[in-house]
């Protein structure tokens, strides 16, 4: 239990050895190899990921959120032939809660998002209070979809249910911000403890600087501030290539440096793991 509150309150080396302690206690239980892989992962130890997850489906786990997860952990590394292989074997299993309908929504974001929206609205059939699931699905609806009063409305639900999450009022003051509601974007933005260390919320808290910069230009400093910030923490750079909501920024000679540098880090990184 205690592995799981560290990891939840993004303590990830500490979690990592609470997992460890459990499996050194009791080996055998593949929730603790599941639960060790995930704070692998965020600590970037994506081939001790992999061996986790490869170890839990020895002691039984085989759901399809297990080989979706070791999935990413083969494309972390490189290794996309096996990572695509594990997501047909995932795709041909029977989900069995709503966890594995959630990790198919994941897994279809790029790829197929109306078909991620149909998964995660099955998740949430099972769940209809997960914030997790909630927020997947309001940023496939706002980021692949363009939906962005959809959005909205599930953000609202979200918030409603519980507001304590902070990457929500990112979210929803991203959209306000694209519907020109300066104010309301704003009010989100300060609830969004971005003291915090969540790289989801820096993402979305630089997008809405950058199109509030449209009505305050000095907020061009802050969209790339959040932006170093996420990219540091290792957000996606692709999406940080092609997402519309930077457009104001985008020429910024500073936008480029960060994302030239980013790129030359992951390849100094990709190097390190082969």
């Amino acid at each position: 239990m205690r592995g799981l509150t560290r990891s939840w309150l993004k303590h990830y080396a500490a979690a990592q050895a609470d997992f460890s302690e459990a499996i050194r206690i009791r080996d055998g239980i593949s929730c603790f190899y599941v639960d060790r892989a995930h704070v692998n992962h965020e600590l970037h130890e994506y081939a001790a990921a992999a061996a986790d997850l490869t170890r839990a489906m020895e002691f039984g786990a085989t759901q399809p959120r297990v080989y979706l997860d070791r999935s990413r952990a083969y494309a972390a590394l490189g290794n996309t032939r096996a990572a695509a292989a594990e997501v047909r074997v995932a795709f041909q299993l029977p989900p069995r809660d709503y966890q594995d309908w959630a990790a198919r929504g994941r897994a279809l974001k790029d790829s197929d998002p109306a078909a991620a929206i149909v998964d995660f609205d099955r998740a949430l059939e099972l769940n209809p209070t997960s914030q997790t699931v909630l927020f997947q699905k309001a940023l496939v609806l706002a980021k692949k979809m363009w939906r962005t009063d959809d959005a909205v409305l599930v953000l609202d639900r979200a918030i409603k249910i519980d507001g304590r999450y902070a990457p929500m009022y990112a979210a929803r003051a991203l959209m306000y911000a694209r519907r020109g509601e300066w104010a309301q974007a704003r009010e989100d933005l300060t609830r969004c403890r971005l003291r915090d260390e969540d790289v989801r919320t820096w993402y979305l808290a630089a997008g809405v600087y950058s199109l509030l910069s449209s009505e305050q230009p000095a907020d061009r400093a802050n969209a790339l501030k959040y932006l170093r910030l996420a990219l540091q923490a290792g957000c996606d750079l692709g999406d940080v290539e092609t997402d519309r909501d930077f457009e104001l920024i985008r020429n910024d000679p500073e936008f480029r440096r960060l994302l030239e540098n980013t790129a030359v880090r992951k390849r100094g990184e990709s190097g390190s793991d082969l």
